[in-house]
């Protein structure tokens, strides 16, 4: 074999593995992508400072949130419009109240007089009298029968 012949052989030999290479490189970057796709990894132990999502560390996203909410200790102005809604119903409360205060209390046996009843006492007069003339005629009309 000749040394150009040999040369030939060489520089084949390095273009297939310079293809293989790239094949290689090209069944590793799928690889890699199916790999980013897994939604479920089991693992003994993970260091959240040594996991990466989306670009930002685990430790950092998780410090980020904000722990659970416990009696006493969230502000009413960290709430968006909390406080008007509770001065509107506040306003509403004292209005209903005052409403309320405004009505007469149950009328109950003896605790009504007539005189703050308006026209109670003429409308009564005015029903005794004719009360009075009925009787008037109901005693006219039984003397003429009992002619």
């Amino acid at each position: 074999m000749s040394l150009d012949t040999g040369i030939r052989n060489i520089l084949s030999d390095i273009a297939i593995i310079r293809n293989d290479i790239d094949d290689l490189e090209i069944d590793i970057a799928t690889k890699q992508d199916t790999l980013g796709a897994l939604t479920t990894i089991n693992v003994n132990e993970v260091k959240a400072n040594t996991i990466t999502l989306a670009g930002t560390k685990i430790i950092t996203r998780l410090a980020a949130k904000q722990d659970i909410i416990k009696d006493d200790n969230l502000l009413i102005s960290y709430t968006a419009g909390l406080q008007a809604a509770l001065n509107d119903l506040s306003d509403k409360d004292i209005s209903l109240q005052s409403n309320i205060d405004k009505k007469q209390d149950i009328i109950k046996d003896e605790n009504l007089l007539i005189s703050y009843t308006a026209g109670l006492q003429a409308a009564l007069n005015d029903l005794s009298d004719k009360d009075i003339s009925l009787q008037s005629n109901i005693d006219k009309k039984t003397r003429y029968y009992n002619r």
